[in-house]
């Protein structure tokens, strides 16, 4: 046995260490993902800026050779670009051609990208000019380059065009010549400095959709997450990828830490329990040489188990006997489209319905039910549209504060359609509950509990099984007043003492003294405990709607009351009314029992731990009880 329980601790640690090293991985995994999200972030705006800007500055130039009746001469332009280029250093060239498309004004003269004079309809010395010059004036947008393009010695350049209208008259156009790769160097040294020159995890790529990158800083690692984002320059856009060009991995000294620290503990631990368990050995063998002495209590320990064993049988049979559901409620039918549109409702009870018929029909199921409801349908009806079986769905709604459980049934019918058999539950899931009660009420029989235990675990949960603001259980005493035993619900206060029944309990005393159901379906005026009860648990008055008390009965003779609070008029129908007397009817058996053996307790001493053969914790309360005259 030792040895099992040294193998169960091992593979237990090992798992714990294994499970903090896994989670520390996973957390560095997440932290660097964030790194490159807030990273690519930062680099979309700075790029999307820097590019705004050129739009800015063409925009500048439009709107100066338009603010006059006619062009500008070239002088004034010269002067007006010495003036606007100290803003723009990426700029390489500013010019302005005429409505034939050729070259009147350039500044600066010598960058050798244009000549004055040069006509830029000659395909063979401007092959880049046609589709976005053309799309300029034809739509009368600013347009650029698809790509970066080479323009004689000036490397690869950028050129927004803007055409110049008075009217639907055409004058011309002006023309911006940036450097794109000097650009984005400016972009990404303002994310990163380590970028500019290659010395960083970070990999950008600049490209258009479905081409190759025409920018590229550090290479992509193989196994690398990837970012993307679209970056719109003047009417086209770019695609732009980040990565790790190194992808960054978890600290390998935390993790030997976390290793280390773990298998030393758990080392010691394991020494420890090998120390305990030895211990445990010794005690063993001390505890068998008395057993022999308690062989003759072991008779009075058969007679125990066989009253268990009656006790145990009459509560099966009692069970039994209360196994019986109410009768089904009848089920509501809808057909439902496939985009959740209800086209049809049929129901023997109308009133059964979550809304009016009239007001549900030709809506979607998002109109009408809460979204944690219609929620499930939606998933329930993709999943079973595309497996084709049909599907369950199980949810709750309220109606003039009455919580109800349904369970509904979905097919697919030959029309394409849904339908949908709803079925209230309500009811089955109470009787389920009440019998799961009396269960547990049996076990705390079983397990000697008080009754005071008893009776206040049967009112928590009655509480929360039925609408009830208020539970209590007042028991007979010998000189006929009651004494209350439990209270639970959410007007229920910690009360001990007699019950004075011409303040607290006329219901309760109706109940006790002739053995009989007492109902109070409308309450109409509180009473002086009621409203006592009110003010401290600071409720509305509406939380006393309708009240009962129910005896508990048992062999002709009346043992206490069950008294309940509803803050819903008229609760008390038929079918609950029928089910709480034959749960009080069983709880008074229960009460019954849990009195016998406590008084039996009284009277006969501890043996019943003695075991038959001696178990460990008998063995060891003997030998605390040998050991301990010795030590005194």
């Amino acid at each position: 046995m030792g040895k099992h329980w040294l193998m169960l601790v091992l593979s237990v640690g090992l798992l714990c260490i294994y499970s903090l090293d896994w989670i520390y991985c996973d957390q560095e995994t997440r932290r660097y993902a964030w790194i490159l999200d807030n990273f690519t972030e930062r680099l979309e705006r700075t790029l999307q800026s820097e590019v705004n800007q050129h739009k800015h500055a063409i925009e500048a130039v439009r709107r100066f050779m338009l603010a006059g009746e006619a062009i500008p001469d070239k002088e004034t332009f010269e002067r007006f670009a010495r003036r606007l280029l100290p803003f723009y250093p990426e700029i390489i060239e500013l010019s302005y051609s005429d409505a034939n498309y050729i070259i009147r004004y350039l500044y600066p003269e010598g960058a050798g990208l244009s000549r004055i004079g040069e006509d830029l309809t000659d395909i063979s010395r401007s092959p880049y000019f046609l589709t976005a010059t053309l799309k300029a004036e034809r739509e009368q947008i600013i347009t650029v380059n698809r790509l970066p393009v080479v323009k004689q010695a000036g490397g690869d350049v950028l050129e927004y065009r803007a055409p110049l209208f008075v009217g639907d008259n055409f004058r011309g156009m002006v023309w911006v010549t940036v450097a794109p790769i000097t650009v984005l160097h400016k972009a990404v040294k303002k994310v990163d400095p380590a970028l500019e020159h290659n010395e960083c995890m970070y990999h950008v790529e600049v490209g258009v959709p479905g081409g190759d990158p025409f920018y590229m800083a550090n290479h992509l690692a193989d196994n690398s997450p990837v970012r993307e984002f679209t970056l719109t320059v003047a009417d086209v856009q770019w695609q732009v990828k980040t990565g790790w060009s190194r992808v960054p991995r978890p600290s390998i000294y935390i993790r030997g830490l976390i290793w280390g620290l773990g298998i030393s503990t758990l080392s010691l631990l394991l020494l420890l329990i090998n120390g305990l368990i030895r211990r445990q050995a010794w005690l063993l063998q001390a505890v068998d040489q008395k057993n022999r002495e308690l062989l003759l209590k072991n008779k009075l320990l058969e007679l125990e188990m066989q009253e268990h064993r009656n006790t145990e049988q009459a509560l099966r049979q009692s069970e039994e006997r209360m196994a019986t559901l109410l009768a089904a409620v009848p089920d509501k039918l809808f057909r439902v489209s496939r985009a959740g549109k209800i086209l049809d409702v049929e129901v023997k009870k109308p009133e059964d319905l979550y809304m009016p018929k009239a007001e549900i029909l030709n809506k979607n199921i998002v109109d009408v039910l809460p979204a944690e409801v219609w929620k499930k349908f939606l998933d329930a009806g993709e999943k079973m549209l595309t497996t084709g079986e049909p599907l369950t769905v199980k949810y709750q709604l309220a109606k003039n504060n009455v919580k109800k459980e349904y369970e509904s049934r979905l097919a697919v019918s030959e029309k394409d359609e849904i339908l949908v058999i709803i079925r209230d539950i309500t009811e089955q899931r109470q009787d389920e509950a009440c019998e799961r009660l009396l269960t547990q009420i049996s076990a705390k029989v079983l397990e000697e509990a008080s009754i005071e235990d008893i009776l206040s675990y049967t009112c928590e949960q009655l509480a929360a099984v039925f609408s009830i603001s208020f539970a209590r259980v007042s028991l007979k005493t010998d000189d006929g007043t009651g004494k209350i035993s439990a209270v639970a619900g959410r007007l229920a206060k910690v009360e001990s003492g007699r019950l004075r029944y011409s303040e607290k309990g006329r219901l309760s005393r109706l109940a006790i003294r002739t053995g009989e159901l007492q109902v109070v379906q409308h309450k109409k005026r509180l009473s002086n405990w009621q409203e006592k009860l009110i003010a401290e648990s600071g409720a509305d008055k509406d939380a006393i709607q309708s009240e009962i008390a129910l005896p508990l009965n048992l062999k002709g003779s009346t043992a206490g009351a069950l008294y309940l609070i509803s803050n819903i008029p008229h609760y008390w129908n038929e079918r609950i009314v029928a089910r709480l007397q034959r749960f009080a009817g069983q709880l008074a058996i229960a009460v019954s029992a849990a009195a016998s053996r406590q008084h039996r307790r009284l009277l006969i001493p501890d043996w019943r731990l003695l075991p038959m053969p001696l178990s460990l914790p008998t063995g060891m309360a003997i030998l605390s009880g040998l050991i301990r005259p010795l030590a005194s």
